[in-house]
């Protein structure tokens, strides 16, 4: 504690002799384990009994949170403090308190929900690279130690963490795609979260800043994503259900002429390539103009020509929110 000795004190600013100390988990009433020496190998009682000047040694495990209840030696509750942060040895690491949104463990990334995917807003949740907003947009951590759904505990967003499973040295990890666990290989919503420094161990690293203003509008996360467009007439495209959140690779294997359709849902400086495959003979590839999440040709690209058979030709365009159109800034065929 950050104290030598805890000193409980009545209203009047007596000691409270044979007092008790309660200590609990922060925001909660799950009892919370407290130690008489600064190793952490020898626990108190619990409740902690104060001696004849109302005091005790204390010590408590830095990357926890908790809340204290005095109380006298008849158990009536004199004061309760709520959230109470200890004092770390060496202050290397950064931790937040924050509330879990379901129950995770020692060495799991979370993020930080906005209320997407069915989540409650402001809450911690398993990082999953399956989905942005659970990996590549949000802000993300690492548990330190247990927290139970609805508890409040710390999450750690700059430092080290010592995890209960097997890393490799020197090894970079990101959020998997499996909820909570880390991963070697980025994923599709890949997010960076940091490099193992021993086997047992990683260093974590805060989140990047973000985009200067009125380049991009932040949070704005740079990902690569292949998309498997669906034959139909006109072939649509959902920027927000494709998850775009920087360059995505739409793939259409078509089978006969095709239109794209006026997208959905497009945001400020998306990038796109579509990537048009004949098959079969010959294919015309036609994009709809016009704003509203339509297409538009600049002088030196005026259209598409026909796309060979067996061969893939790639359209680029960036989409301008101010016309609400995509700006085709690309085209290469033959491929």
């Amino acid at each position: 504690m950050p104290a030598p000795w805890f000193t409980g004190l009545t209203d009047n600013g007596y000691p409270v002799t044979g007092g008790k100390l309660y200590v609990y988990l922060a925001g909660t009433s799950t009892p919370a384990v407290t130690y008489t020496d600064v190793n952490l190998t020898v626990p108190h009682p619990f409740p902690i009994i104060l001696d004849g000047g109302g005091r005790a040694s204390v010590y408590l495990i830095t990357t926890q949170a908790y809340k204290f209840v005095l109380k006298d030696e008849f158990d009536v509750t004199i004061r309760t403090q709520d959230d109470i942060i200890p004092t770390p040895t060496l202050a290397s690491n950064v931790d937040v308190g924050g509330i879990a949104g379901e129950q995770f463990v020692s060495g799991q990334v979370v993020y930080l929900s906005d209320g997407s995917g069915a989540k409650i807003a402001g809450r911690w949740y398993l990082a999953d690279g399956d989905f942005p907003y659970a990996s590549s947009l949000p802000q993300i951590g690492m548990a330190p130690d247990n927290v139970t759904s609805a508890a409040t505990g710390l999450i750690r967003m700059i430092g080290r963490v010592d995890v209960p499973y097997t890393v490799v040295p020197g090894a970079t990890y990101y959020v998997s795609n499996a909820p909570g666990e880390v991963s070697l290989t980025p994923g599709a919503n890949a997010r960076f979260l940091g490099v193992a420094d021993s086997a047992s161990s990683i260093v974590i690293s805060p989140d990047p800043p973000p985009a200067p203003a009125g380049v991009i509008t932040p949070p704005y996360v740079y990902t690569y994503e292949i998309i498997s467009l669906v034959e139909a007439d006109p072939v649509t495209v959902d920027c927000d259900a494709s998850h775009m959140d920087g360059t995505k690779w739409f793939q259409l294997a078509a089978n006969a002429n095709r239109v794209i359709a006026q997208t959905t849902n497009a945001k400020a400086g998306m990038r796109m390539i579509i990537a048009h495959l004949a098959v079969g003979a010959d294919r015309t590839l036609s994009l709809t103009p016009g704003a509203g999440g339509g297409f538009r040709f600049g002088s030196d690209i005026t259209g598409l020509t026909p796309t060979v058979n067996g061969k893939t030709d790639f359209i680029g365009s960036i989409y301008n929110s101010a016309s609400g159109v995509w700006e085709v800034v690309a085209y290469m065929k033959g491929y």
